[in-house]
């Protein structure tokens, strides 16, 4: 009797269609997403000036920088003929999807720009900061799916 008779669960969950390695363009993501968030994380330990927890943003957006870095030279690495796995959602779930996420992101920026401008005390460079954020993230979403084929 094999391992995998055994304990059919263990089995169940090593499937490597759920578990697989990410592919080069989701490394190429990664290191967009993880770099600018350092850079961001920076932006804000020079915004935050006098306020002691800013060494610990300065700390996250350093290592956060470094770990774009890894996802760069692991992308370097990947086959460049991968297939992309992809999940196909249905019409009517994916508008509303859709519309869920871009309150649920408006809800987020409103509460962030909300709390910058009473940390920083300047409504403007808070809205600039939000700003920033958001488009950078439309940004990357355009970049994740223009390769994308429907």
């Amino acid at each position: 009797m094999s391992e995998e008779d055994e304990n059919p669960a263990a089995a169940e969950q090593a499937d490597p269609e759920w578990f697989r390695e990410p592919t080069r363009r989701e490394h190429f993501i990664a290191t967009a997403l993880f770099i600018m968030c350092g850079v961001f994380f920076v932006m804000m330990f020079v915004v935050l000036a006098g306020w002691w927890p800013r060494w610990v943003i300065l700390v996250l957006g350093v290592y956060s920088c470094i770990h774009g870095m890894r996802h760069a030279l692991d992308a370097r690495m990947t086959k460049r003929d991968e297939m992309a796995q992809e999940i196909e959602i249905g019409g009517r779930r994916r508008w509303a999807g859709m519309i869920t996420y871009a309150l649920g992101i408006l809800g987020v920026a409103a509460v962030l720009a909300w709390l910058l401008g009473r940390f920083t005390g300047s409504w403007l460079l808070a809205l600039g900061l939000v700003g920033f954020m958001l488009g950078y993230m439309l940004l990357m979403g355009y970049v994740a799916s223009r390769h994308y084929r429907r």
